[in-house]
């Protein structure tokens, strides 16, 4: 017995399939939306599945097992930010001191900066355009 179904029936049913779909992903983003750490975790899971995913792909068709090519991935990403870490946390540990040290003359210059830049742009504009830096004032 063969059923035979009507074109009609089949656009019906892939339009309930689509709106469900739908749907499902406004339902997913509204859920990621008002979970913000869930939306960043998210984001960044995908990022990471997306970037990796090749190279345990490579490992698994070379014979390895998809779970022991993923532990491999992790472990030497993990091994590899360490050693940068190692290489990274003396740099850092000599560079904060001077930054701490440096960072009143540092913000007084950008200060001035802004200044001469402001003066700079009032003489080429004129004071008639300077309005433009500067906010509004109500009207009564």
């Amino acid at each position: 017995m063969s059923l035979t179904v009507s074109q009609a029936t089949l656009r019906r049913s892939n339009r309930w399939k689509l709106a469900g779909l739908l749907a499902l992903f406004v339902l997913i983003f509204v859920i990621l939306i008002s979970v913000e750490n869930l939306l960043v975790s998210s984001i960044l899971a995908l990022m990471i599945s997306y970037t990796l995913g090749p190279l345990v792909n490579y490992l698994e068709r070379q014979g390895i097992g998809r779970t022991l090519s993923t532990t491999f991935v992790f472990i030497s990403i993990g091994v590899m930010l360490g050693l940068l870490g190692l290489w990274l946390f003396p740099y850092f540990g000599e560079t904060i001191p001077r930054l701490q040290a440096d960072m009143p003359r540092l913000i007084t210059g950008v200060g001035q900066f802004i200044s001469e830049l402001e003066s700079r742009v009032q003489a080429v504009a004129g004071p008639s355009q300077i309005w433009i830096l500067k906010p509004k004032s109500k009207a009564n």
